[in-house]
């Protein structure tokens, strides 16, 4: 038996390293293949996408917000994996009632890491997480020593309404992570709406625009700088995945952090 409590505090037992697991987020089943566990992947959401080729012989469930539970309990997984910002409440008690479900939440680098220890013992996998952690942990220690200045920056999740990312999400840790500090990290609300003279006010060293869940592009450069009044250079668009997935891709935010801070010295 393997007892792991989850974001919510919830103890989630299995009888024994789960078989037959349904991912209902799209970060963790691709953190499942990478950790040597996808021949554990029984079921997968419609927006599950990485690694292209394995997750398309994968049986879908349905979205994150209206997975199919029928579906879902005809594959008899000895496990579901939640999350509580993207899974709706009322689907997860349901699946509840009759499979474990672990709940994730992290807010953090650090959580994520701990998220993936849990997923190495819910899974009989902890060399594989054991390895991966060990790895991450050197690229984060060489990164921090690494002599870089901190920017300032802003970063976009949506266009029309114009929403950015504030403090208390995955995404605000995460820049932090990569060195830079978000200039509306205090604003009320995890995700609010902003006015371009708020932007002026706060006069970012950078404003960046994420690939999701908007898909911001090369095209919105242009629009973006002369709203901010800023020159194009410093309007960068910006990996999502690497900034708002938690797993293994959380690891490529310090890739994405060279690249962006390369690209701006090469414009």
């Amino acid at each position: 038996m393997i007892e792991r409590s989850d974001a919510l505090g919830r103890k989630v037992v299995v009888d024994a390293p789960a078989r037959r697991v349904v991912s209902l987020i799209p970060s963790v089943t691709e953190s499942l293949f990478v950790l040597g566990a996808g021949d554990r992947v029984a079921g997968c959401t419609e927006w599950c996408l990485h690694p292209k080729e394995r997750v398309a012989t994968v049986p879908k469930i349905g979205g994150t917000k209206n997975p199919d539970l029928a579906a879902i309990f005809a594959l008899r997984p000895d496990l579901v994996l939640a999350n509580k910002e993207e899974n709706r409440r009322v689907d997860v008690e349901a699946l509840a009632e009759r499979v474990p479900v672990h709940i994730s939440y992290p807010k953090s680098f650090d959580d994520t890491l701990g998220y993936m220890r849990d997923l190495g013992a819910l899974l009989g996998i902890e060399a594989h997480v054991d390895g991966w952690v060990r790895d991450v942990e050197m690229r984060r220690a060489a990164f921090r020593a690494s002599a870089r200045a901190r920017r300032r920056v802003a970063y976009f999740i949506w266009r029309k309404p114009w929403m950015v990312a504030a403090g208390d999400t995955y995404i605000d840790a995460m820049l932090r992570e990569a060195g830079f500090d978000n200039v509306f990290a205090a604003l009320p609300g995890r995700y609010p709406e902003i006015a371009w003279a708020d932007v002026a006010a706060a006069a970012p060293d950078l404003v960046m625009l994420s690939s999701e869940p908007f898909p911001f592009a090369e095209e919105h450069r242009d629009e973006v700088a002369h709203l901010c009044g800023i020159p194009r250079t410093r309007v960068v668009c910006a990996s999502g995945e690497a900034f708002s997935w938690f797993g293994v891709r959380g690891a490529s935010v310090f890739d994405e952090a060279e690249r962006l801070t390369r690209d701006e010295a090469e414009s």
